[in-house]
């Protein structure tokens, strides 16, 4: 069963609507889903999910696994897109822009908006996953060469029969790569429990 049919229960989620400044089609504006865990810790974590370009938030089975882990949840539908289209004549730009700078606005904004919700906590980490279904063709060889030149704490995890949007993939080969990150974020946060 993948991912598009094994039934998984819907998170709740609160939604934030940013007001951004408008471009030459109009105004435009940005949502932000946001799931809390249930887990409680002196360490405030949470992840901000940020989709690709011809793409929206849709993979609640990815925010039930944060939330499981201790992470509240955050995923934000750029202007343009998904949630945060305004009205049928806009919909003709669907995720049209120019500069990826475009975006600045409304990640600093939903960056911000973590911040509050981690004000009673002297400490907190937030983590930010990118993802893309259509825009990236990425080349295993070349991202394996590659990687040991990004610094000293490298994680490689190889995911055979993994589709473009891992998580998306069959369940077993889903489980594989879940195993894989979570196994990372552990690792990170004890070096973040270090520095507290």
């Amino acid at each position: 069963m993948d991912a598009n049919t094994e039934t998984t229960s819907i998170p709740q989620y609160e939604t934030t609507v940013f007001t951004l400044k408008p471009d030459n089609f109009g105004p435009n504006r940005a949502t932000l889903l946001h799931a809390r865990t249930t887990k409680k810790s002196n360490l405030y974590k949470a992840v901000l999910y940020l989709h690709g370009y011809n793409d929206y938030f849709f993979q609640d089975h990815v925010c039930n696994r944060f939330l499981d882990f201790g992470y509240d949840f955050f995923a934000l539908d750029m202007h343009k897109c998904g949630r945060s289209i305004i009205s049928p004549e806009q919909d003709q730009y669907r995720h049209y822009c120019t500069d990826m700078h475009e975006y600045d606005e409304e990640i600093s904004l939903s960056i911000e908006h973590m911040n509050k919700q981690a004000e009673e906590y002297a400490n907190k980490k937030f983590a930010l996953i990118g993802h893309s279904t259509v825009d990236l063709v990425l080349n295993v060889e070349n991202i394996r060469r590659a990687a040991g030149m990004l610094g000293q704490h490298v994680t490689l995890c190889p995911i055979e029969k993994a589709t473009h949007d891992v998580f998306l993939s069959k369940k077993p080969v889903r489980e594989q790569a879940f195993k894989c990150m979570f196994q990372w974020l552990e690792n990170l946060e004890r070096e973040w429990i270090k520095d507290v």
